[in-house]
């Protein structure tokens, strides 16, 4: 899709260079790529200390199950959902 913006020469010269792409449109690409990320990291990082811990969990032993939603895998951006247990969720970076 095409999209008209009035960037700043400068910084987008300093994001070419920076990242090492060859074209502007690679170059704030990438930005855009690194913005999303960096802020559904940050997303991610504000959940620490608001979870609660399940100490009894045990992975391994979670792997073998079937019927349950431990199978299920759901990905946001880069936090995966790998299940559910006695009500408590379970999630992993990718």
């Amino acid at each position: 899709m095409a999209t008209n913006l009035a960037l700043d020469q400068d910084f987008l010269d300093r994001a070419i260079r920076v990242s090492g792409e060859p074209t502007q449109k690679a170059a704030v690409t990438r930005a855009l790529q690194e913005f999303i990320a960096r802020r559904e990291q940050q997303r991610v990082a504000e959940l620490f200390g608001k979870l609660d811990w399940d100490s009894v969990y045990e992975q391994k032993a979670e792997r073998g199950r079937k019927s349950c939603a431990c199978s299920l895998i759901q990905v946001y951006g880069r936090l995966a959902f790998v299940g559910k247990t006695k009500g408590t969720f379970y999630f992993t970076m990718q």
